[in-house]
C-alpha cells in the first residue's frame, strides 16, 4: 500500500506496528484501520494510538463483508460455515478517550457481471478449492463465468459495511 501512495503537502506515510508507530508523541491527525482492527485491537495498540495522536485526532475504522453464499448455492456448491473470531464490526466504542463521531452499519447492493462475480468468488482459497472440485482444474474460471452467465448475465450482490469514526483526546 505504501508503494501506491501519492505525495501531497503535509502528508507522510510510514510503516510500523500497532505497538510501535515510528512517529513522535502527539504528531498524528488521523489513523485508519481498513479491515484490520479485528486482528490488531489490543491494550498496547490503544495506548500507542493515544500516544501518537494530536489533541482531537480522528480514528477511522472500516470493514466490509461480501455475502456470497447464495451464489455458491446457485453453482451447486454447499460450503459448511467455518467458525471464526474475525469481527467485521469491531470498533473502539468500549475504549475510554475515544469519542464516537459517527458509527454506521449498513448494506450495499451492487450489480456486477458474471465475470466480476467470478473474480470475487475466486478471492477466497476455500471457495477456490470448492470451485475447482465442482468445475474441474481445466479452465475453472471460464467455466464458472459460463455457468453464472447461464443463470443471468448480471447479478446483485450484497455487501455488509461497517464504519466507525472517533475523536481521540490524549490524556
Amino acid at each position: 500500500m505504501i508503494g501506491q501512495t501519492q505525495g501531497a503537502d503535509r502528508i507522510s506515510y510510514s510503516v510500523g506496528t500497532g505497538e510501535s508507530i515510528p512517529v513522535e508523541n502527539g504528531s498524528v491527525d488521523i489513523i485508519t484501520f481498513a479491515g484490520s482492527l479485528s486482528y490488531a485491537k489490543s491494550e498496547a495498540l490503544v495506548e500507542e494510538i493515544k500516544r501518537v495522536c494530536t489533541k482531537n485526532a480522528t480514528v477511522l475504522v472500516y470493514d466490509f463483508e461480501v455475502l456470497l453464499k447464495e451464489f455458491m448455492d446457485m453453482l451447486g456448491i454447499s460450503m459448511n460455515p467455518v467458525p471464526s473470531d474475525y469481527d467485521h464490526a469491531i470498533n473502539f466504542s468500549d475504549i475510554a478517550g475515544f469519542y464516537p463521531a459517527n458509527i454506521h452499519q449498513g448494506t450495499l447492493s451492487l450489480e456486477v457481471t458474471s465475470e466480476q462475480l467470478a473474480h470475487v468468488l475466486f478471492s477466497s482459497s476455500k471457495r477456490y478449492t470448492e470451485l475447482v472440485k465442482a468445475f474441474g482444474e481445466e479452465n475453472t474460471f471460464n467455466e464458472v463465468v459460463r455457468k453464472l452467465t447461464e443463470i443471468s448475465p448480471t447479478h446483485r450482490i450484497s455487501v455488509n459495511t461497517y464504519s466507525s469514526m472517533y475523536n481521540v483526546n490524549r490524556d
